[in-house]
């Protein structure tokens, strides 16, 4: 098929233009939420106030938020390629996506227990949201298989890339 041809409904395109715009914001985000890992806030200071000493803390976690800002932007830029590559008709961009976010996720499972480790040297508890991320993204990739199936004059984007 010609792409001269190839039609996709508006909310396909919708979609796959809003899956770049987020991941354009989402890096700057990205990268400041990962730094709260190793800003304690109030918590510190009054670990500090207390006489405990956390440096050992921000020097053991300081490489694996790094890893995970690495990795978010990474990604992000990954998801703007390979949304850019479905809309110019390429499945590739579908297979990138789903070989990214399993990736992502077990990257990001191994950096959040090495880094639960770090917070436990300082009886601290681990907060887990971040996780959920690995949750979210297998669902997105389901979405967005399911989204390039809606039919436009009776034929589905799926069919139509190559």
């Amino acid at each position: 098929m010609e792409s001269q041809e190839k039609q996709r409904p508006g909310f396909v395109t919708f979609w796959l233009w809003l899956g770049i715009i987020m991941s354009v914001i989402s890096i700057p985000f990205s990268v400041m939420e990962f730094q709260n890992f190793t800003n304690l806030g109030d918590l510190g200071m009054q670990l500090i106030v207390a006489g405990v000493d956390i440096s050992p803390f921000s020097d053991a976690i300081a490489p694996h938020v790094l890893i995970l800002q690495a990795v978010a932007v990474i990604s992000s830029i990954c998801i703007i390629v390979f949304n850019a590559m479905i809309l110019q008709w390429r499945k590739s961009g579908f297979w990138g996506i789903l070989v990214m976010t399993v990736l992502v996720g077990m990257i990001n499972v191994i950096m959040m227990r090495l880094i639960q480790k770090d917070y436990a040297l300082i009886g601290l508890r681990f907060n887990w949201e971040p996780l959920l991320q690995f949750v979210v993204s297998p669902l997105s990739i389901v979405v967005l298989w399911a989204i390039l199936h809606i039919k436009k004059n009776g034929v589905n984007c799926w069919r139509q890339l190559e």
